[in-house]
């Protein structure tokens, strides 16, 4: 290695979190760092012998790392430019140990280290990204969506058919041009579809108060639950290069409901309103998420986090020419996956029905009740209304308030609704 005129010294008089890499190729080529004040550094390896590695490491200002990353200036410039125009040039053994250490003017950086002046960022070579541009709150972060994935409305197009894609890419070789590790494309396959399976259960599940009432009735007939699910079947119907890209198109032919969407419309309408409640933890809580689609939800970003890879969903109708995008990657995965976490689904529920007892267990306090949309709900008397439970009366109307609880039991996936009436009042008969 040629030598570098420098001030020897101990190791660096700063301590370093790294947060990402802009260059990684087996290994981190350019890493960017923090201090404990927040400010932003360059480790970039530089060269190597037999036995040691060689880097630079500086300090960068802000403005220049994000118009390096935002494609408006190129390496050269970059490294050329360090805060006070000092440098730290460290070199590690092969367990990563400092051998030595010299604080440099940029001056006597050697030129031949210095890139060639159309060298510049490319995304597709970096790892964590979005941690970086979020760490350091860079701006135009709008301009840096770019995930290579295909023109869903045009694919939709030309196939003539609806169309769900998932395009998946990565950093860590898992997903390449046109290839990708058989685990990561059958769990993005098997997680998406249990997404699609919990939401078409919710959405057509009749005790299910959001339903149109001319579905309503009992909650599921014989065999009527697996036909539903196979509305959530998709076919593979080819894959593309550019990363590696699926798609799928919809196994049940068009059905269109009384407002002019079709199932799949629905269907991919209600997976994409879930995606983006998932930053939010009010919408997260809304009742049309069931606890099911958000365990489903919740694999899907695990897998995501786990692999390190990135997946963008589109879906495509070309009967009506509109689309959905969203893009997920490990990071906001695992910050998606804490709002998950968080929900408390313990917290009780209030609600309030208009229907009448079709059973009444007045030793044990326990009700079966019909909602005037045709919704049976199971349970218990509060302790502090069981007196009026013997005055209750199976012809008549009631309006009740009823208090739901979620429980996980040990073994089961989803939870278990325990309903308790805390009010109820007859509701009298027009004369």
């Amino acid at each position: 290695m040629i030598n570098i005129e420098g001030i020897e010294i101990d190791k660096p008089p700063f301590q370093l979190e790294w947060i990402g890499d802009l260059l990684f190729f087996d290994w981190s080529l350019i890493g960017v760092y923090k201090n404990s004040d927040g400010s932003p550094f360059i480790k970039a390896w530089l060269d190597n012998d037999e036995i040691l590695n060689r880097y630079v490491i500086f300090e960068v200002k802000l403005d220049l790392l994000e118009k390096y990353i935002f494609g408006k200036l190129p390496y050269s410039v970059l490294i050329s430019n360090p805060v006070k125009d000092l440098m730290f040039c460290v070199e590690f053994d092969s367990i990563d140990n400092i051998h030595s250490c010299k604080i440099i003017a940029v001056n006597n950086f050697p030129k031949s280290y210095l890139p060639e002046n159309d060298v510049c960022f490319d995304e597709h070579e970096a790892s964590e990204l979005n941690r970086i541009i979020d760490s350091f709150k860079l701006k135009n972060i709008v301009l840096f969506n770019k995930d290579y994935a295909f023109d869903i409305l045009q694919e939709s197009k030309n196939t003539g058919t609806e169309l769900i894609n998932l395009h998946l890419a990565s950093k860590n070789n898992k997903v390449g041009y046109g290839k990708i590790q058989s685990q990561v494309l059958g769990q993005a396959l098997v997680n998406y579809h249990k997404i699609a399976e919990a939401t078409v259960v919710n959405l057509f599940d009749r005790s299910n108060k959001t339903v149109a009432p001319t579905t309503a009735k009992s909650r599921w007939q014989k065999g009527e639950l697996e036909k539903v699910k196979q509305l959530a079947v998709t076919e593979y119907l080819y894959d593309k290069a550019a990363s590696f890209s699926v798609f799928l198109k919809p196994l049940k032919p068009v059905i269109y409901d009384n407002t002019g969407k079709t199932t799949s419309e629905t269907i991919t309408e209600t997976i994409f309103n879930l995606f983006e409640a998932g930053t939010d933890l009010s919408k997260l809580n809304d009742s049309m998420y069931s606890q099911s689609m958000l365990t489903a939800f919740s694999g899907f970003l695990k897998s995501i986090k786990e692999n390190d890879v990135s997946i963008t969903v589109q879906y495509a109708n070309p009967f009506k020419g509109n689309a959905r995008k969203k893009r997920f990657d490990s990071y906001h995965a695992e910050i998606i996956m804490k709002n998950l976490s968080a929900l408390d689904i313990s917290a009780p529920i209030k609600s309030r029905y208009k229907g009448t007892f079709t059973a009444l267990d007045r030793i044990r306090y326990t009700f079966d009740f019909l909602t005037e949309d045709n919704k049976k709900i199971q349970g218990k008397f509060d302790k502090q209304i069981i007196e009026s439970v013997p005055r209750l009366n199976l012809q008549k109307d009631y309006l009740v308030t009823i208090e739901t609880v979620l429980e996980m039991k040990s073994g089961r996936k989803d939870p278990i609704e325990r309903h308790t009436i805390i009010s109820c009042v007859q509701i009298k008969e027009d004369r």
